[in-house]
């Protein structure tokens, strides 16, 4: 009698859900499943997109579906996740089990997105050169992206502050990145003149072919590069 009450509360336990991804922060290319301790589903339903009946995404994420085996349910995104969001996300508040237990509703802990990110590149090592790269979470035509990003001047302290930090942050990037390789980060140069003679030059003057250095004109002089016309 004891062992058949004992079993008769295990069948009335709640499946209570838990939620996986396969990285955080997501991106379009996480794997997001949900995973239930009973059987949810019959079997003609495995391995087919169907509507997300199953959860509550707020805000709002278009996504399907898919069951990988009866109690475990992959999230079939049919948009890539908004750039900087935090999704909240809990089960369907009826949810019931293949033996007829109830699903307690669970509220999971928040799929964050990273925010748009935006770095400074450097030419050489040096701060001066390079430009400045926006990543995205999915593939996006420039053409179409461009007019939506201009800079502007911080018109309060606030965003001033926040300039400042971000112009700190980025010089000890770089600081750190020199100090790693210190070779690399220092500029490169080109010796355009040998001191010895016009290798690499090619002399023109005024009514005589390329390379004709007439009379000597250019010469070198005691390692210095000198233009006479005596």
């Amino acid at each position: 009698m004891k062992v058949l009450l004992f079993l008769l509360s295990l069948n009335c336990l709640h499946a209570t859900p838990r939620l996986s991804s396969s990285n955080r922060p997501i991106n379009p290319q996480s794997t997001i499943e949900i995973v239930f301790d009973k059987p949810m589903v019959t079997e003609d339903r495995l391995g087919k997109e169907q509507a997300n009946d199953l959860l509550n995404i707020k805000p709002v994420w278009n996504t399907k579906i898919l069951w990988r085996a009866q109690n475990i349910a992959r999230l079939v995104p049919q948009e890539a996740p908004t750039v900087g969001v935090s999704y909240k996300i809990s089960t369907a508040s009826e949810l019931t089990a293949r033996d007829g237990s109830k699903v307690e509703q669970t509220t999971f802990d928040d799929l964050v997105t990273e925010g748009l990110s935006v770095q400074r590149t450097r030419k050489r090592g040096t701060l001066r050169s390079g430009g400045y790269v926006l990543f995205f979470n999915d593939d996006i035509d420039p053409l179409t992206a461009a007019p939506f990003f201009h800079f502007v001047r911080p018109e309060t302290k606030e965003q001033g502050a926040l300039i400042v930090a971000a112009l700190a942050a980025s010089c000890a990037s770089s600081e750190e990145h020199q100090a790693a390789d210190p070779v690399a980060s220092e500029p490169q140069w080109t010796e355009l003149f040998n001191g010895q003679d016009l290798t690499g030059w090619q002399v023109k003057i005024r009514g005589f072919e390329l390379g004709d250095n007439h009379g000597d004109t250019f010469r070198v002089e005691d390692g210095l590069l000198k233009v006479s016309y005596d």
